[in-house]
């Protein structure tokens, strides 16, 4: 029996190499435009929600502001909490007008932190220009309610009132002249000769429109409301306080 050490034995059987992945099949035209479509979709819906998430506060705060003519109705300074680290009282300010309730608070979207200044400058029964932004709503089950807040405000005077006023009446009456329109009461006084032109007095022309104003007179404050055309015509005489009347009553004679 002899003995091989040190020679390796050739094998005689063919090699053999791995087939992994090459029964794989290739993706159709078609499968590949709908997985194509199906990224698509996903980075759509994405893009979406990450507009909504941005571009919605967005709109809120920079969308919906608006400036408006208001009068005060009441001012409400609402005790929240105590703020230990400012050592002061946090309030929720609101201001109730003929357009509506409006809160006062500060916001960083806007660099508003004088809520309190402002607050201050709110005077029951006076007209003022406010910009706010923001609209009114609920959310369900009573979570939070929104209000317009305010960013600033401007008293309208009333001797701006009363400019307005006048202003308003010259340029009504400007415009009747223009147009020539014959106004209802017109007084027409005939002439002795029948060819003659008729002559047609106009009668002041009222619009209808009010404004209420006040003035000062004898150390007395004087509100009145009157037609936009007799706003600066209106002389007061006289202002006599009002004294009660005391009524005394006669006695009865004994046994009636």
């Amino acid at each position: 029996m002899a003995w091989n050490f040190g020679k390796k034995k050739k094998s005689t059987s063919a090699p053999t190499y791995s087939t992994y992945g090459s029964n794989k099949k290739k993706k159709t035209f078609g499968q590949r435009m709908t997985s194509l479509k199906g990224t698509a979709k996903k980075a759509f819906l994405l893009a979406v929600a990450g507009t909504a998430l941005v571009g919605g506060p967005g709109y809120y705060y920079y969308g919906t502001t608006h400036e408006q003519e208001v009068k005060v109705i009441s001012v409400d300074n609402n005790w929240v909490r105590w703020d230990s680290d400012k050592q002061e009282p946090v309030y929720d300010y609101k201001i109730t007008t003929d357009h509506g309730v409006l809160e006062n608070k500060d916001t960083y979207m806007h660099v508003k932190f004088d809520s309190k200044e402002l607050q201050d400058q709110f005077k029951e029964g006076k007209i003022y220009r406010v910009k706010t932004y923001g609209e009114r709503f609920n959310l369900p089950f009573g979570m939070h309610d929104f209000y317009p807040n305010v960013l600033s405000a401007h008293e309208v005077t009333p001797a701006e009132q009363k400019a307005r006023a006048e202003a308003a009446a010259k340029a009504q009456q400007k415009e009747a002249q223009a147009q020539g329109v014959q106004q209802q009461g017109a007084v027409v006084t005939p002439q002795a000769n029948a060819t003659a032109p008729v002559v047609v007095q106009q009668q002041p022309v009222l619009s209808g429109s009010m404004i209420t104003y006040e003035v000062v007179a004898d150390g007395e404050r004087v509100q009145m409301t009157v037609p936009v055309e007799a706003a600066g015509k209106i002389t007061i005489n006289k202002v006599s306080p009002l004294v009660p009347q005391v009524v005394q009553q006669q006695p009865k004679p004994p046994g009636s």
